[in-house]
């Protein structure tokens, strides 16, 4: 259930600002389930200290951010220039990563190992700093792994990990607890008996309040107009049935090939032509 991963998440953070081993927390999932809100939320119900770096960031801007908030959680929600460049990543391995042995992190007698040192070593001089120590903590948020190969390794074996992976039904589950008005629960009513034409990635908050931003400004047409926004299920007959009304196939062939492709009735090929807008009446050869 959906529930259960707002309860793993949280389990997941607490356990993160505990550790005296781990540094950082990397939470994967697909836009637009809520992920950046949900670890905010989190964070502000503890009142924890955070900082958020969003969109693009270079790692310059992302050594000076980790500079001014050395002290603080540092939340890096889908920073691509810093996921997706090496100096990002080497960034990233310092912050997460003590110095020498791990076990140094647990003993003040050992000056400069278990210490998480930050270098910039260009010549620039817009560094806030050459070197520091790293003291907070990171929560690095993603759509999708940022990083491949040994790299990625290195990476992901310094943090404590976190996929969020949400089927249908969990989708629908968590839309439900965040209805809050009239139009939001018709939009998501909508959703619901449609879910099967729909990919599961289109079941998500954002397609939400499109949804009732179009209810809203066109009552009238808006469950047409917001289908054609959706992704559609490219396995549903009905997706198979308007792609093969547009090939000049013959009506025969158009219903051979959905039924290959679906193992569907010719009855059933019929009922989704006319739910479809198409001409239920076969009697030519192509429409």
């Amino acid at each position: 259930m959906y529930s259960d991963h707002l309860t793993s998440l949280k389990m997941m953070i607490e356990s993160l600002l505990e550790s005296d081993f781990c540094y950082g927390l990397y939470c994967e999932g697909s836009s637009g389930i809520g992920k950046t809100t949900l670890v905010s939320t989190i964070l502000h119900e503890k009142k924890i200290p955070f900082v958020t770096l969003s969109s693009y960031s270079t790692p310059l801007n992302f050594f000076n951010c980790l500079h001014d908030n050395r002290f603080k959680i540092v939340l890096l929600d889908d920073c691509k220039g810093v996921l997706e460049t090496p100096a990002g990543i080497s960034l990233l391995k310092a912050a997460l990563s003590p110095c020498g042995d791990p076990s140094a992190a647990r003993s003040e007698s050992r000056r400069g190992q278990g210490r998480r040192i930050l270098r910039w070593g260009s010549t620039t001089g817009k560094a806030a700093a050459n070197e520091f120590d790293f003291q907070g903590r990171l929560i690095i948020i993603s759509n999708r792994s940022p990083v491949e190969g040994e790299d990625g390794i290195a990476f992901r074996n310094r943090c404590l990990t976190f996929k969020i992976h949400l089927d249908r039904e969990e989708r629908l589950q968590m839309l439900e607890l965040a209805v809050k008005s009239p139009s939001e629960k018709a939009v998501y009513t909508f959703l619901k008996n449609n879910a099967d034409k729909l990919i599961e990635e289109s079941l998500n908050f954002r397609t939400l309040f499109i949804g009732a931003s179009l209810l809203k400004t066109n009552e009238k047409h808006w469950e047409r107009l917001f289908l054609l926004t959706l992704a559609e299920n490219q396995l549903h007959p009905l997706k198979i049935v308007r792609e093969l009304a547009v090939t000049g196939l013959s009506i025969e062939h158009q219903y051979l090939r959905f039924h290959t492709l679906t193992q569907r009735s010719r009855r059933s090929f019929f009922r989704y032509r006319e739910e479809c807008g198409l001409r239920k009446n076969a009697q030519n050869l192509r429409d």
